[in-house]
């Protein structure tokens, strides 16, 4: 405990000292207990004593004690003037400081006597602990339930809650008289709060206790503060899936290739926030909208049926959601491949024919079908091929091609949502290797005037003939 020990010369050969110290303190009363003695000592010489004197002694600006003394004391001697104690009030937070003084005076004179003086100084006594002490602050959202536990100092004392942000705002004031009482932010705290922390997802909030004696304020306990979660997310008030790639499909179809998407977010931001960011991600492909509430976003070469919806405010706080449709694995019908060719190389028929693949499934209540289409020198219209799981075939007889012209077909294969191939295809015309008229012979096309070299002509297609390297083909005429 503090003390004090003050010492004065009182002529050539004696000194004088004051002791103060603190013994105890009453926190229920607010004072503490003073010891104090003041004692005249001899330093030697021939210095003795044996006469009168008085002194006086002062703490707290009061005189606690004084008196006459007779003395009789020796060289190098000393006597206890005067000893006891003193109580002092402390200031209402606890705090004090006191003034000490002695002095002396002597009813002779000589060089080796006491001569009169006095001493001061002060001291600062033990702070006596008088506004309740804050144990913990407990909290994790702003408009969650509160937790103060705390010691009291004095039994007899109320208290009341201080909450506010810290070096900002007080924000309420609550009695508070029983440690770990649950309690709420009042609507006006919540209010100042959402209105001015729109773009941080935590507040600081500090808790003091003030402890009063009636009405009088005692004093105030050490702030203690928490940070904690303003947790208000934001709200995805609609996800609206539109098809707008296909007709006659429903809006939870979601097929690949062909398929398209509208994806509309209604979104809302919570207590005077705002919508930072709205993205949308389908597959492997993530689309967004930035500082709107609202959102209609395009996808196309769909890669999944879920569309994972995430929105985030101005806080940060982010709100996720998830819509599902079905999935069509779809692909485009094919022509794996195409020819045209006569049975003969004079015939005026031929025939087309073609395979390839395509998609069997069924989208919503619509079966996928395949017809097929040959235009140009031919005429057939959305005709169905002969299938076989998930491919097509067809072989088509066309009329009418004489071998002495060539003819085009266009091919067109198409399912029933639309989507379709086409190959164009060319059935060249043939000639004959010998043509013969009455007029005129024709070898590979090619006119042969003269009887010598028709006969040489014809022997040499006979050898070919005769040994299996080819056939002649000869056709009468008028010429």
């Amino acid at each position: 405990m503090p003390s004090i020990s003050k010492t004065v010369q009182l002529g050539s050969y004696w000194k004088m000292t004051l002791s103060v110290s603190e013994s105890s303190t009453s926190t229920a009363n607010n004072t503490s207990t003073l010891s104090y003695s003041l004692v005249l000592t001899s330093t030697g010489g021939s210095a003795q004593y044996n006469g009168a004197g008085s002194y006086a002694i002062n703490i707290n600006g009061s005189r606690v004690r004084s008196g006459t003394v007779n003395l009789n004391v020796g060289t190098y001697g000393s006597v206890t003037l005067a000893s006891g104690s003193t109580t002092v009030g402390h200031n209402n937070d606890g705090s004090k400081t006191v003034s000490v003084s002695a002095s002396y005076s002597s009813a002779a004179s000589a060089y080796y006597l006491p001569s009169s003086g006095s001493t001061s100084g002060s001291l600062t006594l033990t702070k006596i602990p008088r506004a309740s002490k804050i144990d913990t602050f407990t909290g994790s959202t702003v408009d969650g339930s509160f937790k103060v536990t705390y010691t009291k100092s004095v039994s007899t004392y109320t208290d009341k809650l201080r909450i506010s942000i810290p070096n900002v705002k007080a924000l309420m004031h609550i009695d508070y008289n029983t440690s770990g009482t649950s309690f709420t932010l009042d609507s006006t705290s919540l209010e100042y709060i959402y209105s001015n922390y729109t773009a941080t997802q935590t507040v600081q909030l500090g808790a003091v206790l003030e402890t009063y004696n009636g009405t009088t304020k005692i004093g105030e306990s050490s702030e203690v503060k928490i940070d904690v979660s303003i947790n208000c997310p934001p709200v995805i008030s609609g996800v609206t899936l539109t098809e707008t790639g296909l007709s006659g499909i429903s809006s939870t179809d979601c097929v690949a290739l062909i398929g398209k998407k509208s994806v509309k977010v209604t979104a809302t931001a919570q207590h005077h926030a705002s919508i930072a960011l709205i993205q949308v991600q389908n597959g492997n492909v993530t689309k967004s909208v930035s500082d709107s509430s609202t959102a209609t976003i395009g996808f196309d070469n769909l890669s999944s049926a879920s569309f994972v919806v995430t929105v985030t405010d101005s806080r940060g706080f982010t709100v996720s959601k998830t819509v599902t449709g079905t999935y069509y694995d779809y692909f485009r019908p094919t022509i794996q491949s195409l020819t045209v060719a006569r049975p003969t190389d004079t015939a005026s028929t031929a025939t087309i024919s073609g395979k390839g693949t395509y998609w069997t499934g069924t989208i919503g209540t619509k079966a996928n079908k395949i017809t097929y289409t040959i235009t140009d020198d031919a005429s057939v219209s959305d005709k169905t091929p002969t299938i076989s799981n998930r491919s097509w075939s067809i072989s088509e007889a066309v009329s009418n091609v004489p071998y002495q012209s060539s003819f085009h077909f266009t091919v067109t294969i198409k399912d029933a949502f639309g989507q379709s191939e086409t190959r164009q295809i060319t059935l060249p015309s043939t000639t004959p290797v010998v043509w013969i008229g009455k007029s005129q012979v024709k070898v590979n096309g090619k006119s042969v005037n003269t009887a010598i070299a028709q006969a040489e002509e014809l022997m040499q297609w006979k050898q070919k003939v005769l040994a299996g390297e080819t056939a002649v083909i000869i056709f009468e005429s008028e010429e």
